[in-house]
């Protein structure tokens, strides 16, 4: 299915014009899983907004296994909606590893779970106070800023994001949905088919990007 989205060529159909402009959010839009269930396997946490897989470049008093297994221990709490275990642990965690900065990005989902945004914006900007290259923060502040209409503010963060990680799924959506705000069905197009280039051999990035380009060629249609 790679090759085959990533070569289609659809053009804007005339009534497409009356959506540009339009707050149609991709990032939000729901994964129609049934499309790829039957090649792949798609784990439910991929839609949690904001969190890739931990990239490297964080605090060595842990291991990097360490991390991630904290890490999905954590998102796997908030799976299973066991919010207060989860804000329990990440506590622990910080309080732990002050310094190890992917655990504030956990605390910001669990304050935005809580739809508490503006702790959550400070929490972000507090990973990024720790490690500056943390792309997920980034990316968690580009999401808020786009939320708030904020959008040079978001494609700022999100580009910062893609400077640190170029294959940051969650990044490149936000970029989708403001190219699409601003420019339309094609220019939206052409930046999802050059982000699922960029992450190519990423499977669970190249699922979003691909779900992404299915939502426009969808409404294109």
């Amino acid at each position: 299915p790679f090759a085959l989205f990533s070569s289609r060529k659809i053009s804007l159909p005339a009534y497409a014009a009356q959506y540009q402009g339009v707050e149609i959010d991709l990032y939000e839009r729901s994964i129609d899983k049934e499309i790829f269930q039957e090649s792949f396997k798609v784990q439910e946490e991929q839609n949690l907004p904001y969190f890739d897989i931990p990239e490297p470049g964080f605090s060595q008093v842990e291991s990097t296994q360490q991390i991630k297994n904290n890490y999905k221990n954590v998102l796997t709490l908030v799976l299973q909606k066991k919010f207060a275990q989860a804000a329990t642990k990440v506590t622990s965690l910080i309080q732990d590893y002050p310094d190890q900065s992917i655990y504030y990005n956990l605390r910001a989902l669990l304050e935005l779970i809580d739809n508490d945004v503006p702790a959550a914006k400070q929490t972000f900007l507090k990973a990024i106070k720790l490690n500056e290259n943390n792309s997920q923060a980034h990316t968690g502040l580009a999401r808020i800023a786009l939320q708030e209409k904020q959008l040079k503010q978001a494609k700022q963060y999100a580009n910062q994001a893609l400077i640190i990680n170029p294959q940051s799924a969650s990044a490149y959506q936000v970029l989708a949905t403001i190219t699409l705000q601003q420019q339309g069905f094609d220019a939206t197009e052409i930046l999802l088919l050059d982000a699922h280039r960029k992450v190519k051999g990423v499977l669970t990035a190249e699922l979003k990007i691909l779900n992404n380009l299915l939502q426009v060629y969808n409404v294109k249609k």
